[in-house]
């Protein structure tokens, strides 16, 4: 597949008019990372801005007692980082492709230079980056104002959204795979309490998974009804 085309797969790209998409390939560059593979590591110099055309990729932190926290998980269609955009900074997190992940990637001051001479191209981004503003804004209210068992339960319905394959009816298989652990660090709390809220889950027969280790929702409704403030259910804090 040529440049352009895999560039046109791109949420971020699509119809754009071929003036545009010309002077986007002629500065992108497409990269495969392996399974595990680092993309850039937390406080390098941020040189390029990265677009997914296929695969996952996990952005984290690890704090000075080596506790890994999970800033994002992202799929095909989205960009990394959000940041850097006509300043010089350092790299937020650190990036590893959770599957292996197909780039299309741009020098930063390149990609400056098409934002500024296409117009089109700078409201997409912009649209964009306001979108992860109110996924981040939404993520600290979960935080604040849900507790534990809540927080796990939005986390579900947030993944289903992004990552869920729908079985019909409200049946939803995730396509990433996500430990109990890593469900922990990307909502701030211990494995533990995700492995409990996940058995109360089971119990009431909302998800579960097979042999081959892949998660299933099996029924998106009452997931979302777990969120009601008058139900009966754990009241983990």
């Amino acid at each position: 597949m040529e440049l352009k085309a895999k560039l046109k797969r791109h949420c971020l790209f699509v119809d754009l008019p071929e003036e545009i998409l010309a002077d986007l390939e002629t500065n992108a560059q497409i990269k495969t990372f392996r399974k595990g593979d680092h993309i850039f590591f937390h406080g390098e110099e941020q040189l390029a801005v990265y677009f997914i055309i296929g695969g996952i990729v996990k952005i984290y932190r690890t704090d000075a007692k080596g506790r890994e926290q999970i800033l994002s998980v992202l799929n095909e269609g989205e960009l990394f980082p959000h940041t850097g955009f006509f300043q010089k900074i350092s790299y937020p997190g650190n990036a590893v492709a959770v599957q292996e992940a197909e780039l299309a990637y741009f020098l930063l001051e390149d990609f400056e230079t098409l934002i500024l001479k296409h117009g089109e191209l700078c409201i997409r981004l912009f649209r964009t980056l306001e979108k992860k503003i109110m996924e981040l804004q939404n993520r600290l209210e979960d935080q604040l104002s849900n507790n534990a068992y809540e927080q796990v339960a939005k986390l579900l319905l947030r993944l289903t959204e992004q990552y869920g394959e729908s079985l019909g009816g409200e049946k939803v298989r995730l396509r990433i795979p996500l430990s109990h652990k890593e469900m922990a660090q990307i909502i701030g709390t211990t494995r533990e309490t995700v492995s409990r809220t996940f058995s109360g889950l089971k119990r009431k027969n909302i998800v579960f998974h097979d042999d081959t280790g892949a998660f299933y929702i099996v029924n998106r409704e009452k997931l979302t009804k777990e969120l009601d403030p008058g139900r009966e259910g754990e009241t983990e804090s």
